[in-house]
């Protein structure tokens, strides 16, 4: 076993005062996001940390200008190890020292560091690996300070690596928003759909938001983005149907058609699936909604006046993403049970009315939000600190991001909470809740012990796919088109059936019985196959704000009552209809399976080997012996089949020309399709390839650029869609007076030739596309 250390020694320069004085090291503080002065949130490897170190004048002089000095390291125990490392830097580089110390919440009142550290990728990220921060303030012990033994503090904590992030974004098809529930959509009103690519700047600054508020790394790509340019519509779209933002409905049935493109393209569990809202189409209605492990958000860019440092959009996203990875509701407005169920265990709602909530005990050496990365954010060129005084003035207010209180900042119970979601152990304590206002009635999940059931669904041979709307109110079923794997169809995707699965684990420990259940039915009506379907909150027992009045006057219609279902049921041997039961027991929807599955076959396609081109045209044919109304999803690989981009979804139509908007979404290589047929539950298939497609160029972008005494420091970001995000040599930086000036996300340049210098970022992928952007910076 070989124990490796990395040290890296930085000095800010300084001038002295005259006086006798005596400075001391008060506090040191390793902030990712969220920190106290004691450090006890648990660090990620990979992430940056912002090292603030405090410190207070003992004898009444107020001392200008002192200087510091970090040297960190980053140790680890492994087989062969081949070292450690980190990156330092600096902003600002000097700091008064004040009588008492300065107040917490100024940043320029502290000693500030950058600190990114990291080990090798060779090496086993499971391994132990701990990170020590020392600072010595005022460090040569120049001039006439008195005591230079209580200049220096340190700390050694561990470091842990964090499970990636992706977010896979999807565009919902949208027009102009009507202005209540009640009223339908207007068809022939413009279309407003978000494409990711085409804003791919503003969009870049609402995805770091999430990697601001979420424990994740990005240099060390953590952080990934993919995209769909197929949106997802209303099922009845052919017939004039439109989704109205204001109707509850419509909202759940939106991430109902982001569920089943999760499922029917074979994308990873683990990823995040996002509908982007365009601002146009959101007026005056939701900003989000999650539903049963997808959601969606609008896409907004604005920041806000009070709090720059809060990007409305990325608010919603990194508040969507907490609940798809488990975080409820903290009550905070008094309404978050109106939009999902709340957690019990905030330890710091204020007093009743319940109006407010505290990030964190109000305390000063307590927990402090800090921005790890404030160039995403160009409209504040500070650093935000984030007190947990909920009556402080803004920009330094926050509340909780699980809350609708705003400005929204991750809360250390969230944080915490979250931390295992992606792989990283927190065992923090907090103080026991006050106890939950009057007419909520807290549960503990009350889901079925999914044993027999995982046995049954890993066992079966055939497979069926379910989804849709239920309305537990209404006792209603809005279903999608049914789709059946193996026999004579196309083999059930693992990932797919790996989320069932867990799906199923979750149910039993979080989820909440909400009495119906899916039953599979042999021809004399015996039950094969049995599940529970499981809810997020307790149906029926919110306090919430009904705000839809979706089936006529006077009928008012709570979010709580609707799910958005998407599920894989084993097919046992002679399986002959899915039967949805309420809580009463009575079927509410049958979907018989048919005795004779359809048929497809392509009749139109591009010659093998030749690239699809914006304008192919890809038609089909579909049969079926027993007459029965066929619904088709086209979809595209470029990875032998284990994910797929959807090109259409749940069509009546048996041709489909290839959009430019379409193809520019498709990875490059050899390309694989396959159209998938259903007669609203037995499905066939056919498939034809390889089709060339070509590689797509990186989106790149850069995010800051700013010089302070001698150094230029720059920041940019880049997504590719083969290869993801793109660090280290696949980023190089040149300047045309300055020549080249190294690679990487972020790099700090010193002594540059005076002038107005044009900066270029130039990404490059694996296949050697490039793709550049330039600004302009003046060196004095």
């Amino acid at each position: 076993m070989l124990r490796v250390f990395f040290f890296l020694t930085l000095v800010i320069a300084t001038t002295w005062p005259a006086l006798a004085y005596d400075i001391e090291a008060t506090g040191l503080e390793l902030n990712q996001t969220i920190q106290n002065l004691d450090n006890d949130m648990p660090l990620v490897l990979g992430r940056r940390i912002v090292v603030r170190v405090h410190a207070s004048e003992l004898t009444g002089v107020p001392v200008n200008n002192v200087e510091a000095r970090i040297d960190y390291s980053v140790s680890y125990t492994a087989e062969g190890g081949l070292g450690g490392g980190g990156f330092g830097g600096t902003f600002p580089t000097t700091a008064d020292v004040l009588p008492g110390g300065a107040d917490r919440i100024d940043f320029d009142g502290s000693f500030n560091f950058i600190v990114e550290p990291y080990i090798p990728d060779d090496i086993d990220k499971a391994i132990p690996a701990s990170i020590t921060v020392t600072v010595t303030v005022n460090h040569d012990n120049l001039g006439a300070e008195t005591d230079a033994t209580n200049n220096t503090i340190s700390v050694t904590r561990p470091i842990f690596v964090a499970d990636k992030l992706h977010i896979r974004y999807v565009p919902v098809h949208l027009h102009e928003p009507a202005p209540n529930g009640m009223t339908p959509v207007d068809p022939t009103d413009p279309v407003i759909e978000h494409y990711f690519p085409s804003q791919f700047f503003d969009n870049l600054m609402i995805s770091a938001t999430a990697l601001r508020l979420h424990p994740v790394a990005l240099d060390d790509a953590g952080f990934s983005i993919g995209w769909e340019n197929t949106p997802v519509y209303p099922i009845d779209h052919n017939l004039g149907v439109e989704w109205n933002l204001h109707n509850g409905t419509d909202r759940t049935a939106i991430n109902s058609q982001l569920k089943a493109l999760r499922d029917l393209s074979g994308w990873p569990t683990s990823w995040i699936i996002y509908g982007m809202v365009d601002s146009q189409a959101a007026a005056g209605s939701f900003s989000g909604w999650a539903n049963n492990g997808v959601a969606w958000g609008v896409m907004n860019g604005n920041t806000s006046g009070a709090s720059p440092w809060r990007v409305y959009g990325g608010d919603t996203l990194a508040h969507e993403i907490g609940h798809r990875r488990g975080l409820a509701h903290m009550l905070c407005n008094g309404n978050e049970a109106s939009g999902g169920g709340i957690d019990p265990d905030y330890p710091w709602p204020l007093d009743p009315p319940w109006s407010e909530c505290s990030l964190a005990d109000v305390d000063d050496d307590g927990y402090f939000g800090t921005d790890p990365y404030p160039e995403f954010f160009f409209d504040y060129t500070g650093t935000a600190v984030i007190s947990n005084d909920p009556d402080i003035a803004q920009p330094n207010r926050g509340f909780p991001i699980m809350g609708y209180k705003s400005p929204r900042w991750v809360s250390p119970f969230e944080y915490c909470k979250l931390l295992p979601a992606y792989g990283v152990p927190c065992n923090l304590q907090w103080p026991d809740p006050p106890g939950p206002p009057s007419g909520i009635t807290w549960g503990t999940g009350t889901g079925s012990d999914p044993g027999p059931s995982i046995g049954q669904l890993l066992g079966a041979a055939e497979h069926i796919w379910v989804g849709g709307v239920i309305d537990f109110d209404l006792d209603k079923v809005s279903a999608l088109p049914s789709y059946s794997f193996g026999g004579t169809a196309v083999e059930l995707d693992q990932d797919t059936l790996k989320g069932a699965v867990e799906r199923r684990r979750d149910d039993a420990t979080t989820g909440f019985d909400s009495g119906w259940t899916l039953d599979v039915e042999d021809t004399r009506g015996q039950v094969l196959y049995s599940q529970a379907v499981v809810t997020a909150s307790e149906i029926g027992e919110s306090c919430g704000q009904p705000h839809d009045h979706d089936h006529g006057p006077g009928h008012v219609h709570d979010d709580e009552t609707l799910v958005a279902l998407a599920d894989v049921l084993p097919l046992p041997t002679g399986s002959a209809r899915v039967v949805y039961r309420n809580r009463d027991g009575a079927i509410v929807e049958r979907l018989e399976l048919s005795a004779n599955a359809p048929e497809v076959f392509f009749t139109a396609l591009p010659s093998t080997n030749q690239p699809l081109q914006a304008g192919t045209t890809l038609q089909w044919y579909g049969r079926d012996r027993d007459g029965d109304a066929l619904t088709y999803i086209l979809r595209a690989s470029a990875d032998g089949g284990n994910t797929w981009n959807i090109l259409a979804l749940n069509t009546t139509d048996t041709v489909f020309t290839l959009g430019a908007t379409a193809l520019e979404a498709l990875p490059g290589g050899a390309t694989r399709l396959q159209v998938l047929v259903t007669d609203g539950a037995r499905s066939g298939y056919a498939e034809a390839g390889s089709f060339a497609v070509a590689n797509k160029a990186p989106n790149v972008a850069i995010l800051s650029s700013s010089f302070e005494g001698s150094s230029l420091t720059l920041s940019g970001f880049a997504a590719d869609l083969e290869d993801g995000t793109l660090t280290g040599y696949g980023l190089s930086w040149v300047s045309d007076l300055g020549g080249q000036l190294g690679t990487g996300t972020r790099l700090v340049v010193d002594d540059l030739t005076s002038g107005l210098h044009h900066i270029t970022l130039t990404a490059k992928d694996s296949a050697g596309a490039t793709a550049s952007t330039t600004v302009k910076v003046r060196i004095p």
